[in-house]
């Protein structure tokens, strides 16, 4: 299911923050690239509604799918999650460690979070 064709959906994850007691500041949603690209408009009015409320908003998988950077540069992330088949190659393989690094410089030039799936040894955590 994918609920970023809900137009209440930032007014729905406001209720539920407000109930727990959590500010939306202190919640990061994660969002598969792949998702925003079945309505682009409507997703982008949805993320960017929940960024207004204050949510923190991750791109996941990211470098996997359908982004492009200048879809990144439209789309109002906070964090940035890179896919592990980067992250768990990086050690050994060198397009894969490019691929990373070149990531995270991106992430953080965009003053990102940065995520990186697949660390599992201090080898592989190169960042």
């Amino acid at each position: 299911m994918n609920n970023l064709d809900k137009l209440n959906l930032p007014e729905i994850f406001d209720d539920i923050a407000r109930e727990a007691g959590v500010e939306p500041g202190r919640v990061t949603l994660e969002i598969t690239e792949s998702r925003l690209m079945n309505d682009l408009a409507r997703s982008l009015e949805i993320i960017t509604r929940l960024r207004l409320k204050g949510f923190g908003l991750s791109i996941d998988d990211f470098g996997t799918g359908y982004s492009s950077l200048e879809k990144l540069k439209q789309l109002p992330f906070t964090e940035l999650k890179v896919d592990r088949a980067f992250v768990f190659g990086a050690a050994k393989d060198d397009t894969a460690r490019a691929i990373l690094e070149s990531s995270v410089r991106l992430g953080r030039a965009l003053n990102m979070n940065i995520v990186a799936e697949g660390v599992e040894t201090r080898k592989t955590g190169i960042l």
